[in-house]
């Protein structure tokens, strides 16, 4: 099979970032410090432990500790120069608003982690003044946080002794969420082939996601995939089928059933990689797809899956932004869902939805199926071909993504996948226990005002969520 050749801008696994470490020039002039006292020593050997460890996950532009306006200038300067994505900015002692102040003045819009790196966990039974400003980084970072909100300069602050692990992980969390941001600037979401006007919660203003996120919409023609699923040649169709019995699926629909779900399956996976597109919101519930395509295309093609791409039905665009968006931050795919059925005694909800579906989260204690389309086999010229499992179980974390008032509003609570047989018919499903009351979750949901689509990724990513939307300005509310 084809790659796709233009998926937009790919995250770097250790993004170049600029490092400004930045002590105060007013403790020289006044004699307290020189550049071979002890204490100079001991903060630019801190630095440098600090930079040794960020260099896990991060690629470091960095010019050692700065104490003057001018070594701060020289080193923006070589930042600026390394087309970096981000800044992590540190008062490693107290330091004049002055020296950060000449930095950012070349180093303008660049998302800010403002660090505190303290210097001990407990403060040494007695303090000489000197040893005192190794401790005196905090004084800095507030004054700065003052400065900064004045003059409207975004930034996230984390603060923690130097050597603790948890901080580190943090600081990686933060950093993964700016290259998301990153990402979005050059995403290209397609509507195959307008938006749903039957669910008009899934509607967003074009303009406005672009404005907010850099995304950009790409409206696609029924024609075109049609036409396309022609041209797929006997041998790719072959090789595709191949591929789902090396995978371990059971083959449920008859030879053109399938062989037509496969067309489409590649006429997707051809079509996106000519655009660009990672995110396509599918409106799958309209007659003119069903009578130009005789089927819903809902079979898993396990090489999109294994990209960045990620499909939403019912061309709920900001649910397929959602998918994306958790898959760049997880790593993993989420389930597209809606509440299918409630078990209000054992507290479950079950969860599934029609459609396209990454089969990475099936559970494999049960089979993994390809079956006709339930909702349309009776209707379409073909019975379809979609593929079907129950979710693995496990930990998951639920999100709820809408478009409100020029932004994303999420909801996000977590939950249990829970372990059992199939519990709905040739459907995409999964049986939830979320950690609270299932009455709760409905009454709570509905008073916040969200869509019928839950997207459910496995694990617990509500800490990383919560990073993400204070750096994506994402509307968030944890249930």
């Amino acid at each position: 099979m084809e790659r796709i050749r233009n998926s937009g801008k790919k995250i770097l696994d250790k993004p170049k970032i600029g490092i400004l470490f930045v002590t105060s020039n007013w403790f020289r002039q006044v004699g307290i410090q020189d550049y071979e006292s002890k204490i100079s020593i001991e903060i630019e050997e801190i630095g440098n432990q600090i930079v040794s460890r960020l260099t896990d996950f991060l690629t470091p532009v960095y010019s050692g500790v700065l104490f003057s306006e001018e070594a701060a200038l020289r080193a923006a300067k070589e930042i600026k120069a390394q087309d970096v994505k981000a800044l992590i900015v540190s008062p490693l002692m107290w330091c004049e608003d002055q020296i950060i102040r000449a930095a950012l003045s070349e180093l303008n819009n660049l998302p800010i982690l403002l660090l505190t790196f303290l210097p001990w966990l407990n403060l040494p039974e007695y303090l000489p003044y000197s040893e005192m400003l190794k401790g005196s980084g905090a004084v800095g970072s507030l004054q700065f946080s003052g400065m900064l909100k004045r003059e409207e300069v975004s930034f996230i602050s984390l603060s923690g002794y130097y050597k603790n692990d948890d901080l580190y992980q943090k600081i990686k969390q933060n950093i993964r969420s700016i290259m998301v941001i990153e990402k979005l600037k050059y995403l290209k979401v397609g509507i195959l082939p307008f938006p749903c006007d039957q669910m008009s919660t899934s509607f967003v203003d074009d303009f406005a996601l672009r404005f907010r996120y850099g995304v950009q919409i790409k409206y696609l023609e029924l024609t075109r995939f049609r036409e396309t699923s022609e041209k797929i040649t006997q041998e790719e169709i072959s090789a595709f089928r191949q591929q789902l019995i090396e995978l371990g699926y059971k083959i449920l629909v008859n030879k053109e059933d399938l062989e037509q779900g496969i067309r489409y399956s590649l006429s997707i996976q051809k079509i996106v990689e000519d655009e660009g597109i990672l995110v396509l919101a599918m409106n799958d519930v309209i007659d003119e797809m069903h009578s130009k395509f005789g089927l819903r295309p809902s079979l898993d093609n396990r090489y999109l899956s294994s990209t960045d791409f990620v499909v939403s039905m019912e061309a709920d665009i900001a649910a397929g932004l959602g998918l994306f968006i958790i898959k760049i931050l997880t790593g993993q795919p989420a389930l597209y869902t809606e509440v299918m059925g409630v078990d209000i005694k054992a507290n479950n909800l079950l969860l599934g939805h029609a459609g396209y579906h990454d089969s990475r989260n099936a559970d494999p204690n049960n089979s993994l199926l390809i079956v006709n389309d339930v909702e349309y086999k009776t209707h379409d010229k073909y019975k379809g071909a979609v593929t079907c499992f129950k979710m693995k179980p496990g930990p998951v974390t639920l999100i709820n993504s809408v478009f409100y008032n020029g932004e994303l509003k999420w909801i996000a609570l977590t939950g249990q996948s829970v372990r059992g047989p199939f519990k709905l018919e040739d459907t995409v499903h999964l049986v939830c226990k979320p950690v609270i009351p299932v009455l709760q979750f409905i009454d709570k949901s509905i008073e916040n005002g969200v869509s019928q689509h839950w997207l459910v990724v496995p694990g617990d990513y509500l800490e990383e969520i919560i990073i993400l939307s204070k750096w994506l300005k994402i509307n968030l509310l944890l249930l």
